[in-house]
């Protein structure tokens, strides 16, 4: 190597392991090394960032030891940083699930781009991840403030946009609106697990030591203890049906409208309707609110059991339109409706002819449960977008005297209250729980945890049903002689 033309000032610090020289191809004068880790192949090539030998030799000499060190404990020996071992880590998960590319991010890459990457990305000096192997408890503590602080700190010094007319202005988004609340136990619950396992994926592709690891903790405290603190609201029967009855009153008179709102009757319409179909759908299915956004009508089939003569409303879903498992993988699922062929009359009759209507179309291939598209543009668009049906339930529920968007017990009610409802109305009618979680996508332990709200009185008629000879053979073994009514 000191041959050649583009280095000079060669010195050997370990013979065949580390030199250190100047480069002539760069306007830099500081020193570079280049490293061999013996038995792995190439080379490691860093600089000293000095020019003056002494601090280099030394820079390089304690640099070398520190990426042996690695090699002994199996750790790479290349230095890469948090931002970009994190973007690794998310292609990862991505392909775990085996999504398809979609303009939508997953909830892990949004937290990434809005607060993670900008965190770290700030950060300079001695604090700076370049190496992610210098990972310290400080940086993992400095990131919760910084969390803390973000909405406030975006209140006082906005990001800047372009506007229509070309001129720069302050984006505050929602930074007014939260700059004096802290996020919520729930929000960084995400971040922190998010953060842990993304550490663990390190370990094991050999990036960092699984004695470095720092303690990623929830800074907030949980304000509701037990078991099921995290769970959302359940609706009573009394509840569900006061629900029904304002959401089929809403349908079926143009309330609205009589009240003076700025809106068209076919708008109203439309928006009432597509709330009762999406009622229905969900209490009748149980399905997630992610699967219930991209529904399409060619996802719902009426099947005939022509032995029986029973019709069934089925939903196929699609393995990307489902939740991942642990494990990361996918698969399709077939779920049935309670009310047999009523649940596809809803959807494919009443539905779709309210659809054409209003929209002027409704295809196989259209959303369920599309956004209100304006008259002028209706001829230019193809019913791609689903609307926000989590939202519009929620305000709904709201506007109701007296408001039901909160239980007793304070917990929010959402579209999840119509899953919770759909599971415990099934146990109470004697489904049983396998064939019951496969329908839903979810394992009999979760049921129980977080879905299910039974009391002993509700299951009395299962509880005390037997067999009648049985029963006297029971009495007979456990109290001796003859059996006495």
């Amino acid at each position: 190597m000191a041959g050649k033309k583009a280095y000079t000032n060669v010195h050997i610090l370990i013979d065949k392991r580390l030199r250190i020289y100047q480069r002539l191809d760069v306007k830099s004068d500081s020193f570079y090394a280049r490293a061999r880790f013996p038995p792995q192949k190439g080379y490691r090539v860093f600089s000293t960032k000095t020019s003056d030998l002494a601090t280099a030799i030394q820079y390089a000499t304690n640099h070398y030891y520190d990426l042996a060190g690695r090699q002994s404990l199996n750790i790479s020996t290349k230095p890469q940083s948090f931002q970009s071992l994190m973007l690794d880590w998310l292609d990862y998960k991505d392909r775990l699930r085996r999504t398809k590319p979609t303009k939508e991010k997953t909830t892990y890459r949004s937290k990434f781009d809005k607060f993670i990457k900008p965190y770290f990305d700030s950060l300079t000096g001695d604090s700076r991840l370049d190496d992610i192997n210098k990972i310290k408890q400080r940086h993992i503590s400095a990131y919760w403030e910084f969390r803390f602080n973000y909405w406030n700190q975006r209140h006082q010094t906005p990001q800047y946009v372009k506007s229509r007319y070309g001129n720069n202005r302050p984006k505050y988004m929602n930074a007014k609106r939260l700059s004096h609340r802290k996020p919520a136990y729930a929000t960084l619950e995400i971040e922190a697990q998010m953060i842990r396992s993304f550490l663990d994926w390190c370990v094991k592709r050999g990036h960092l030591s699984a004695n470095n690891l720092p303690d990623v903790i929830n800074p907030i405290v949980k304000k509701v203890q037990g078991d099921n603190w995290n769970t959302r609201g359940i609706f009573t029967e009394d509840e569900y049906r006061k629900v029904r009855d304002f959401i089929m009153f809403r349908a079926d008179n143009d309330y609205y409208w009589r009240a003076g709102e700025v809106q068209t009757s076919v708008h109203h319409t439309f928006k009432m309707e597509r709330m009762r179909v999406f009622f229905f759908t969900a209490s009748a299915f149980g399905l997630r609110p992610q699967e219930l956004k991209r529904l399409k009508f060619e996802h719902v089939k009426l099947i005939r059991d022509v032995d029986n003569n029973i019709e069934y409303s089925v939903i196929d879903l699609s393995a990307d339109m489902v939740k991942p498992n642990p494990d990361g993988t996918q698969h399709q699922r077939r779920v049935y409706s309670f009310d047999n062929h009523l649940a596809f009359n809803r959807i494919h009759k009443r539905w779709r002819r309210v659809m054409r209507e209003t929209l002027g179309r409704a295809e196989d291939d259209d959303y369920i449960f599309p956004k209100w598209i304006p008259l002028k543009k209706r001829k230019t668009t193809n019913h791609t977008e689903y609307a926000d049906m989590g939202t519009a339930f929620r305000k709904t529920l709201e506007s109701m005297e007296p408001p039901l968007h909160r239980g007793v017990d304070g917990r929010p009610r959402s579209v999840y209250a119509l899953r919770k409802f759909y599971i415990t109305q099934r146990i109470k009618h004697g489904v049983p729980l396998p064939a019951l979680a496969l329908n839903t996508g979810n394992t009999i332990q979760v049921m129980w945890k977080h879905y299910v709200a039974l009391t002993s009185d509700d299951m009395r008629d299962y509880l005390v049903r037997r067999n009648e000879d049985i029963r006297r053979s029971e009495i007979k073994e456990l109290f001796g002689g003859e059996f006495i009514d």
